[in-house]
């Protein structure tokens, strides 16, 4: 009661204070308070003034509503539009004796976040795998106040692991909490030091951080072996069977291999590995592929590869971000265009990065050539074929590139992908797989194109290459690149790339960018060809209301550059150049205009030129929920057509207008409408368009886009999807696991696919269609075709995962089906199975019947039980086929494989081991046939006697059964511990044996030989 009274005491005592306010000053601003901070741009002023007298509100000196005084004395001037930043609030109104009598008062409205300060400069962590480090960063906006409206923030990391978990799983990104402004999280660094990138996204706005991984204090660490075999006697023995090794060349063999990592010196770490054995051919680096060998083995390990090499040795010394290496590494000279340059090679690889300055160069031998495919999505996830099938394997880097469909120059925007866990690769064939569908084109009618980067083989001897490229700042804002490559294809002839590119601020707002590159490519002897490709561009922005961006560039037919991105749209022979100004106004909307021509010739029959001028009005209504549009394009173009010897013109004016409305806050659509005012030699049919959008949540919206056109003699043109701001995938970390069967990463790599709508936790379904060709002659050409895809992933917290797909394309050639299904289960404790299937059947229309399908057809078990190491097992059915009817003659290629691994120890001193497989080839291209069986069993038997005495017997079998051929092999061995991870050994060879294809397992020595096989560490330092 007591607190009561005093409340109202209280209230009484402020409405007198108020009231007396009012009577000395005619006028008092109630709310909002002195020097407050608001969140919003629409704002509630109160004021206590006369009754009955007119009140003007201004805003920062400018009128922004009137009102009349309540009886009450009291006025609300409510939704007022207040800008961002310092708001000056100032109220006036007649009174006593009608003189104006006035209030006045600061606040902040909250605008947009343009500051983010982290609390420690210079972020740096030891690059050990474990070393964490919290972040600490407060975001502000562009005059220092805290954005305490900023609840959650997208956070990425180009390398290194976020540990605090994400909020929000289905964004792109990691989503963590921002507290009264302060964003904090925990970083994990990587084993691989260097520089890294933090970037905090908030709706448009990103800042970016870097945070170095230092070479750490870690000790060094040696593991190794080395065996080797010696013949007693060269003395051959007798081989009717296969092909024999000739003893003669192999009187010894051994292998030394080792692995050796840590701090060497004072800030330094080497990294090396040594495996005098490994000589992969037509590989580069090491990865794990889910179709090799076994498709499951019964665990959840996981395997990583550090030193990768595809020669007998890599080593890498590094200091901070600066590091030299002798491996398998990319190149990755970005940061320009026309002198980009990324290949993947095995050699000399340095990299100097200091703080403003880097200088990376790198020399290799090599008979490989880069090729850069660039293929146009088809709505569905493949097959997509390359167009070198030699591919050396694992040297290709996919990414997705949406393109402007008017300046495919222009990337909107660039995806890099994941092997295996974003899609398949067949190495041999060329083909590629994708874990979700590849639109043609996005909601905007932009095109998506894959673009393969890849190494292949070549029959020319190998030649050197080598480049440099160096990147500086000088000041705070001043970015010079520089490029030099040079690849020598003949011992009288070199391919040569050389570029520069900058980036200048002239003056606030105002900012000169530019390249110019020129390469030189042999003709043939002592004769080349020089080609230029330059641009400038200038941007100015003058606080976000009057924009204007102008540029040019220029690329020459002969300039040639494998690795330049979008070297196939018409770069080369081209001229283009135009400008853009937009102006905007928070009341009266924005408007902008576009000018640009385009020169396009390659030979001397592939020419043409455009011109094109447009206007455009924009202006938001209906509070917001609303916006107008209203247009105007002049387009023209002119042609080269062979058969008429001449230009074929093209022109449309078109007037246009555009309507959205956002009916509820999830559902929106939009109308427009495109009248050419011509009818004929249009470039653009007269259209009309309407469109929906349904938000199923925050970040990822479903829509439908519906274009009818008039008298175009096209059809009309429909997609439907997925537009998400999620990245590509929902990403559910961890569901893929089965606990004693799969791991995460290996079962997604296997079985995964990619979809953007989960509709409960345990399933996430996709759904696309589309129906388009080309409407426009200036945009980039689109493929008539209908697509339909949808797919599903099923991972409930049981042992059991499934996914699928259906997918159908339609063209005026062909139709192509798409079917995928991947499950795996555990059966029982210690039993687990994978089903995979792959299949697409494309049939070619107007044809006689005619076909290409491509399968893949795969079945996995193991059982591997939990509760003993007795008896173990892995095997596989595959079935793989290929066959083709739309070429002359047909072609089929048939693989048909079992294969059981099996390992048993009924007792303590007694290992058995056995593998039994067929496999059954059937090829036939109408003048090759090959059909063949190979049967092939191997047993092994290993006891230990004592702790010091052992022995080993093997024996091998494998007959090719159309032929009658057939071969075996049979060795024993005795060991003796010599001393700790010491062994010597006799041995004796029955019948030597040879299988490079099959089994991967050959004897090279005969009769007689001695064994010596150590292991070692980095104790062999401290010996004494």
């Amino acid at each position: 009661m007591g607190r009561m009274s005093a409340k109202i005491l209280r209230g009484i005592l402020l409405s007198i204070l108020v009231l007396a306010g009012a009577l000395h000053a005619q006028m008092v601003i109630l709310s909002p308070p002195t020097n407050s901070v608001s969140p919003l741009d629409r704002i509630a002023v109160t004021v206590v003034g006369k009754a009955g007298s007119d009140a003007t509100l201004y805003i920062n000196e400018e009128e922004a509503a009137k009102g009349t005084i309540r009886i009450d004395g009291i006025y609300d001037f409510l939704n007022v539009a207040v800008p961002t930043g310092p708001v000056h609030i100032k109220v006036e109104a007649p009174g006593a004796r009608n003189r104006i009598y006035s209030a006045q008062r600061d606040i902040h409205v909250l605008g947009p976040p343009k500051k983010a300060l982290p609390y420690e400069d210079n972020l740096s962590i030891p690059a050990d795998g474990i070393s964490q480090k919290e972040i600490s960063i407060k975001l502000q906006d562009a005059w220092g106040y805290a954005m305490t409206t900023v609840k959650q923030i997208t956070v990425s990391l180009t390398s290194g692991t976020i540990v605090d978990k994400d909020i929000d799983p289905l964004n792109s990104g990691h989503q963590v909490p921002v507290k009264s402004g302060v964003v904090s999280f925990t970083i994990q660094a990587p084993e691989t030091s260097g520089e890294a990138i933090i970037e905090l996204r908030i709706n448009q706005d990103f800042f970016q951080f870097p945070v170095r991984y230092k070479v750490p204090a870690e000790p060094f660490i040696l593991v190794g072996t080395a065996d080797g075999n010696l013949s007693v006697t060269k003395s051959p023995q007798e081989n009717t069977d296969l092909p024999a090794i000739d003893a003669m060349d192999n009187y010894y063999q051994g292998r030394l291999a080792f692995y050796a990592k840590g701090a060497v010196a004072e800030k330094y770490r080497l990294t090396m590995s040594y495996d005098s054995e490994r000589d992969k051919d037509n590989q580069l680096f090491d990865d794990i592929d889910p179709n090799d060998q076994y498709p499951i083995f019964g665990d959840a390990s996981q395997l990583t590869y550090d030193a990768q090499t595809r020669s007998k040795l890599f080593a890498k010394i590094e200091r901070d971000a600066s590091y030299a290496l002798v491996g398998d590494y990319n190149t990755n000279f970005a940061g320009a265009e026309f002198a980009a340059y990324d290949r993947s090679f095995n050699g000399l690889l340095t990299n100097y990065a200091g703080k403003n300055h880097s200088l990376t160069s790198f020399a290799t031998l090599t008979n490989r050539k880069q090729k850069l495919d660039e293929i146009r999505g088809e709505g569905i996830s493949g097959f997509y074929f390359v167009t070198q099938s030699d591919m050396t394997k694992y040297s290709d880097k996919i990414r997705l590139e949406t393109r402007d469909r008017y300046h495919p120059e222009v990337i909107l925007k660039s995806t890099d992908l994941v092997r295996f866990q974003d899609y398949d690769i067949n190495y041999e064939q060329g083909s590629l797989m994708f874990k979700q569908p590849v639109q043609s084109t996005d909601s905007r009618g932009n095109p998506v194109f894959i673009v393969a980067s890849y190494e292949y083989q070549t029959t020319r001897s190998e030649t050197p290459i080598a480049g440099v490229r160096y990147s500086g700042k000088f000041g705070s804002k001043v970015d010079i690149g520089s490029t030099m490559i040079y690849e020598e294809t003949t011992t009288s002839s070199a391919y040569m790339l050389y570029g520069v590119n900058g980036r200048v601020p002239i003056a606030r707002g105002l900012t000169f960018s530019g390249e110019i590159a020129e390469s030189r490519t042999p003709d043939g002897t002592n004769t080349f060809s020089n080609g230029q490709a330059y641009k400038t561009e200038l941007n100015f922005n003058f606080l976000n209301i009057f924009k204007l961006d102008g540029y040019y560039r220029n690329v020459d037919s002969s300039f040639v550059n494998p690795s330049q991105s979008g070297s196939g749209f018409d770069q080369g022979g081209s001229e283009k150049y135009g400008t853009r100004i937009g102006v905007e106004s928070q009341n009266y909307g924005k408007i902008g205009t576009e000018f640009y021509r385009q020169f396009n010739r390659l030979g001397t029959v592939n020419e043409n030129r455009v011109e094109v001028f447009s206007i455009k009005y924009d202006k938001s209504l209906l509070t917001n929920r609303g916006n107008f549009t209203l247009g105007y394009e002049d387009a023209k173009r002119e042609r080269f057509v062979a058969d008429t010897v001449g230009f074929n013109n093209e022109n449309s004016q078109l007037v246009s207008g555009a309507f959205s409305y956002k009916i509820t806050e999830k559902l929106s659509s939009d109308l427009a409408h495109e009248q050419n005012l011509g009818n004929t030699n249009l470039t653009k049919p007269t259209n009309t368009a309407l469109g929906i959008k349904y938000a199923m949540n925050p970040k990822l919206t479903l829509f439908m886009n519906y274009r009818m056109l008039y008298d175009s003699g096209t059809k009309d043109q429909v997609v439907l999807g997925f537009d998400s701001k999620v990245t590509e995938n929902t990403e559910l970390m961890g569901k893929y696991e089965i606990g004693g069967a799969m791991g995460d990463s290996r079962n997604r790599a296997s079985i995964g696919i990619k979809n953007k709508w989960q509709v409960r936790p345990d399933l996430t379904l996709n759904i696309a269609y589309e129906s388009t060709a080309t409407i426009d002659s200036l945009e980039v050409p689109t493929p008539d075709h209908d697509a339909f895809a949808f797919s599903f992933e099923y991972l409930p917290e049981m042992p059991w995962k499934s996914t699928g797909k259906f997918e159908y394309r339609r063209d005026p050639t062909s139709n192509k089906l798409v079917l995928g299904l991947g499950t795996d289960i555990k059966v029982i404790h210690g039993l687990s199975a994978i089903f995979k299937l792959d299949h697409m059947n494309t049939s070619f229309l107007n044809s006689n019947d005619e076909y290409q399908l491509h399968g893949v057809y795969q079945l996995g078990m193991a059982y591997r039980p939990e509760l003993t190491d007795k008896f173990n097992s892995v095997g596989k059915i595959a079935y793989l086929t290929d066959r083709n009817t739309h070429v002359n003659p047909d072609e089929r290629l048939d693989r048909f494989i079992v294969s059981v691994h099996g390992y048993y120890q009924p007792l303590r001193w007694l290992e058995l081991g056995t593998r039994i497989a067929t496999r059954r080839i059937l090829d036939d291209n109408g003048l090759l046939r090959d059909r063949s069986t190979t049967n092939f069993i191997s047993g092994r038997a290993e006891i230990d006697w004592t702790l010091k005495w052992s022995s080993a017997l093997d024996l091998r079998y494998m007959v090719i059964t159309e032929i009658g051929q057939w071969q075996s092999g049979a060795s024993t061995e005795i060991d003796y511990l010599l001393m700790k991870n010491t062994q010597v050994g006799l041995g004796y060879i029955f019948k030597n044996f040879q299988d490079d294809d099959f089994s991967y397992l050959d004897y090279q020595l005969h009769n007689f030989y001695i064994a010596f096989h150590l292991k070692f560490s980095e104790d062999i330092f401290n010996w004494r």
